[in-house]
């Protein structure tokens, strides 16, 4: 189930984002790009510091601590990160921390901005372990074909991306959380 942000952030569509990434600050700059060219109902700007961020971009080894209750535990070496949020006890988000994979090697550019482009969208509300479809970016279980990430699938006509797929569900819950439009769409 995917979760709002606080008051704010949702009456001015924007989220503060702190490029922390390092190695993949580059990947970073253009999975937010992207983020914001996809037309969804939240957009990224950047922060000057994490502290006042609500979404910190880093790299991890997989078993990192940030902010002291963001915890990474994922294998850093696969073509994921993960994505850590506060929630209280309401279910409202408060700030995300994007973990990215230090130890992933032999990929291109563009599947750097595929990965983090999906933390992304994890961050802008899709938070939860759950927030997955079978289709387009966020989909789980991506594989590495021919150099590009493609959605686990029996059709074999899909092409790997990019370019970039956005699947009815992600648009739909976004739109919902952002909007608080009906969503109808399934996974």
């Amino acid at each position: 189930m995917p979760n709002k942000w606080y008051a704010r952030a949702v009456k001015e569509a924007k989220l503060k984002v702190f490029n922390g990434a390092g190695v993949w600050a580059k990947h970073v700059d253009k999975a937010v790009s992207d983020f914001n060219n996809l037309k969804f109902p939240v957009t990224y700007v950047s922060a000057e510091d994490k502290v006042v961020a609500d979404v910190v971009v880093r790299m991890s080894q997989g078993n990192d601590t940030e902010f002291n209750w963001a915890h990474a535990n994922f294998d850093a070496a696969k073509t994921h990160g993960q994505t850590v949020s506060d929630i209280d006890k309401k279910g409202i988000v408060g700030k995300a921390v994007v973990f990215l994979p230090a130890k992933l090697a032999s990929v291109s550019d563009e599947v750097k901005v595929v990965v983090t482009l999906h933390e992304l969208i994890h961050a802008a509300g899709l938070v939860q372990p759950n927030d997955h479809e079978t289709s387009g970016i966020m989909a789980s279980g991506f594989q590495l074909i021919d150099g590009k990430l493609r959605e686990a699938s029996t059709d074999k006509t899909l092409q790997g991306m990019p370019p970039i797929r956005v699947g009815p569900w992600t648009i739909c819950q976004l739109n919902h959380l952002w909007l608080g439009s009906d969503c109808d769409a399934e996974k």
